[in-house]
């Protein structure tokens, strides 16, 4: 009973610390919803993302769903990822150092042949700071200074289940809650008038999408060969 109430904290703190946490500082996540992070635990993102045929009996893979039959216990992890982001124009040269949750993750099997995940995880990260001096705008010779600011970020919850249908073949399903706010702020000043221009844009992302995924282990002489494909149709959020 103490193990699953920890477990229950661990995922409400981490929760918080998600939607706190900055994962990027790069002027590319801009664009859209960010810049989109690795998907995988800790496993996945040192096999520079590698998944599809990933089997574990100890280790949660949600990059295809599949895998989760081959559990064997009740596993629980807890990742974090750091980055160093160096940033160089012309003279000027930036170098960032970047903390945070990776993967928060639960799964364990209900039968032999039926197993059950979740995790919570960051899907994408904005975080930028952008400033410029020019011409206000193309029509005037009014000069000024431009600021470009945007934080926030989208989250992803997963819920996963698994079924084996032969002992060396299974199928998942992967149900994916995409969450989070995103702010984006311009300021334009002019010093020498009374040209000022802000716009904030605060967008809160919410969406759900799926991924299926097959995963077959044949065993041949002293050699295991993993096989597996995953599916994730397109959606709108």
């Amino acid at each position: 009973m103490i193990r699953y109430k920890f477990i229950f904290f661990a995922l409400l703190f981490s929760f918080a610390l998600v939607k706190a946490q900055v994962n990027t500082y790069s002027p590319y996540s801009y664009f859209g919803i960010g810049t989109l992070l690795p998907i995988g635990n800790n496993v996945n993102i040192a096999m520079a993302g590698m998944g599809a045929s990933v089997i574990s009996s100890n280790s949660l893979n949600y990059i295809n769903p599949a895998s989760y039959s081959f559990l064997d216990r009740t596993v629980f992890e807890f990742g974090m990822r750091s980055t160093f982001i160096n940033m160089s124009e012309a003279e000027e040269n930036q170098t960032n150092f970047i903390s945070g949750l990776s993967n928060l993750s639960l799964g364990f099997p209900i039968s032999k042949k039926v197993s059950l995940s979740s995790a919570l995880l960051p899907y994408s990260s904005v975080g930028y700071a952008i400033n410029q001096t020019g011409f206000v705008n193309s029509d005037s010779l009014i000069s000024g200074s431009t600021s470009h600011q945007g934080t926030g970020g989208i989250n992803k919850f997963l819920l996963g289940v698994s079924w084996s249908v032969l002992d060396n073949l299974s199928i998942g399903a992967n149900l994916n809650y995409l969450f989070g706010p995103i702010t984006k702020e311009t300021t334009i000043v002019s010093p020498l008038s009374t040209y000022y221009f802000r716009d904030i844009t605060n967008k809160l992302i919410r969406g759900v999408n799926f991924d299926l995924g097959v995963l077959s282990s044949v065993q041949f002489n002293n050699y295991q060969i993993n096989i597996g494909a995953t599916l994730k149709p397109s959606s709108t959020i």
